[in-house]
């Protein structure tokens, strides 16, 4: 059962919020001629675009992982998949921030790097 942060359409609604916000300050920084943070700012805004296709990858590959808990009924199965649709969603938009992140603090390392 997803948890209670995961139901419904806040999620979304979140990562639509932080797209407009990351949005926002690509564009901020952009205007400002500073384009190293621009660079970040789009790669960020671009993690939370890509949520969709993240989600439609997670969910097939969270449903072998429920089947010992929940059993392996094929009439289920589409019962299943719909309920990790949520899960799926909060996972996509989190994953690929989480690589964005990684990839931004990665590259700030080398560039200080003597």
């Amino acid at each position: 059962m997803p948890t209670v942060l995961a139901r419904g359409p806040w999620v979304l609604i979140a990562a639509a919020v932080l797209w407009l916000i990351t949005g926002g300050l690509a564009y901020r920084a952009a205007r400002r001629c500073d384009f190293d943070s621009h660079r970040n700012w789009m790669m960020r805004n671009y993690a939370l675009t890509s949520l969709a296709v993240t989600a439609r990858v997670l969910v097939p590959l969270l449903l072998p992982v429920q089947l010992p808990f929940r059993g392996a009924d094929p009439g289920s199965m589409g019962e299943l998949a719909t309920s990790l649709i949520p899960i799926g969603q909060t996972l996509g938009w989190v994953v690929n921030l989480v690589v964005v992140e990684t990839v931004i603090r990665r590259r700030r390392g080398l560039l200080k790097a003597p």
